[in-house]
């Protein structure tokens, strides 16, 4: 029965010798890192320009690059300490991340590796501009382009133009997180100074689009405008 064995491990030897290159790979990815998908977007058509109809709720760059989650302000704090691109969900709850979408540093939004998905860009102060115009200018636009629900005391908006801005709030580095129900908080690539750069934000009490800058570090929501 010997010669038997022995011929039986001399084949099995052979075949895996044998084998394709492929066959012997790990087919275990790095976590940071896979193909890029295309993200779909609902948009909505304000003028001549096709916005995202929701907050941004992407966890990768459009290369596929995976972006950094903090699960607690502390580790939020930190990738902006580091300059590091992150997101969070509203008050770290991923439950909110259904509505409101996701939080995202002014690191992430400006990576050349791209935040929003392909054939989309993080809208800029000239988009906001044109934006604003079309809804009736910026002292009164907030009203017409806040969702008609979530938010505080029953100051919803008309929502004219689907753009349904939700009041997300934010997350500071420094004082936490804030503002959900009571204000839509909009990044824009624009930068201000080393550390910090524009947003828009649309508040409950009041009707207009409102320019205003703040530390880089702070978590803001993101809408994209199709290139």
């Amino acid at each position: 029965m010997k010669p038997f064995f022995i011929c039986v491990l001399l084949l099995l030897a052979f075949l895996s010798a044998c084998s394709p290159p492929d066959a012997k790979k790990s087919t275990k990815q790095n976590p940071k890192s896979a193909a890029p998908k295309t993200e779909v977007l609902n948009r909505v058509s304000v003028g001549e320009a096709d916005w995202s109809a929701a907050n941004l709720n992407v966890s990768r760059f459009a290369d596929g690059t995976e972006i950094s989650r903090a699960d607690n302000l502390a580790a939020f704090a930190e990738f902006g300490e580091m300059h590091s691109p992150a997101w969070c969900y509203p008050d770290f709850d991923p439950d909110k991340g259904e509505t409101y979408g996701k939080l995202y540093n002014w690191y992430a939004v400006s990576d050349p590796r791209g935040l929003c998905p392909a054939g989309w860009r993080v809208a800029n102060a000239d988009d906001w501009a044109a934006l604003t115009e079309m809804a009736g200018g910026p002292g009164l636009a907030g009203r017409a382009l806040k969702s008609s629900y979530a938010w505080i005391g029953g100051k919803q908006g008309t929502d004219e133009f689907g753009f349904a801005a939700l009041p997300a709030g934010a997350v500071s580095a420094l004082n936490g997180y804030s503002a959900q129900g009571e204000a839509a908080v909009f990044w824009a690539p624009e930068e201000v100074s080393a550390n910090y750069a524009e947003y828009r934000v649309i508040h409950m009490s009041r009707v207009g689009v409102f320019l205003n800058e703040d530390l880089k570090m702070t978590g803001m929501s993101v809408r994209c405008v199709r290139e």
